[in-house]
């Protein structure tokens, strides 16, 4: 069985043939985007750059999936992308919330992780007794 484009379902042949042929190919065309935000004085945004590649922004997700060799090209795009905005903040030519905005979309989370180590054991009443302990000797 065969699809539109004449190849066999069922093989890695199926499907919409690759937008990009080589990583090469799709590093020139976002090296091409990057210059044109340059040159028209313009920070670049992800939605951006998908329309002008003429994708979606699942896109990566998919290439990097079914051609694991467009991997680095992808992973330096957002991180090129996340630099931009990095930067901005931090010389405040961005508004925060757009660079916080555009960082998290390239990946970074501003999740805080605590981690604490309880040695010994201690009840809760003994807790309660310590508190109020310091609170009088705050208090004097």
């Amino acid at each position: 069985m065969a699809n539109k484009q004449g190849r066999k379902i069922g093989t890695k042949n199926a499907g919409r043939p690759l937008r990009f042929k080589t990583p090469i190919e799709l590093q020139r065309a976002v090296d091409g985007y990057f210059n044109q935000c340059k040159q028209e004085n313009k920070k670049p945004m992800l939605t951006a750059l998908y329309n002008y590649l003429n994708c979606w922004h699942g896109y990566f997700q998919e290439l990097v999936q079914a051609h694991p060799n467009f991997s680095n090209t992808i992973k330096r795009t957002i991180a090129r992308m996340a630099e931009v905005y990095e930067i901005g903040t931090s010389n405040k030519t961005t508004i925060p919330a757009l660079g916080i905005f555009m960082l998290k979309n390239c990946g970074y989370t501003d999740r805080v992780e605590v981690s604490a180590t309880v040695s010994g054991s201690i009840g809760l009443a003994d807790m309660a007794k310590e508190a109020q302990a310091i609170k009088r000797k705050q208090a004097n």
